[in-house]
């Protein structure tokens, strides 16, 4: 018989991806005359808020 997975299990599973925002920036090719986008996947450290890291980020 199958092990019996609770919603709790799965929760607990992914607890360490809560802290993970997906970047996405977009940029202007000259080479081929279109808007470009890259994604990324950022983790945000603890006391921080979203948009403060983000805005770092984004500044460098």
């Amino acid at each position: 018989m199958a092990k019996k997975q609770t919603f709790e299990s799965k929760l607990n599973k992914s607890s360490d991806k809560k802290n993970q925002v997906k970047l996405i920036r977009s940029f202007y090719s000259k080479e081929t005359q279109s808007i470009r986008f890259s994604e990324e996947m950022v983790t945000i450290p603890e006391g921080k808020s979203v948009d403060s890291h983000l805005k770092e980020i984004v500044s460098k």
